[in-house]
């Protein structure tokens, strides 16, 4: 109860940013206009979580040989 520790816990949406190699395979356009995906990611430590219904925040972006793209979810649980 917040009133008898003062400390509360808010839910924040799952976030993934991704640095692509830009080899001219993958263009920006592909994940600008996303609509909404399923992400899986695979750790180095061998943990799974899924990313339902993500989306990207802001239009992908273009760097130094590589793309960048930020997608949110309203969940992240873990599969294994």
């Amino acid at each position: 109860m917040p009133e008898n520790t003062g400390f509360t816990e808010a839910q924040t949406a799952a976030v993934l940013t991704l640095s692509l190699n830009a080899t001219g395979a993958i263009g920006v356009e592909e994940f600008s206009e996303s609509g909404q995906d399923t992400l899986t990611v695979f750790t180095t430590g061998g943990m799974q979580y899924m990313m339902p219904n993500a989306w990207v925040t802001e239009p992908a972006e273009l760097g130094d040989a590589e793309v960048r793209v930020t997608y949110n979810s309203a969940k992240s649980p873990r599969l294994g």
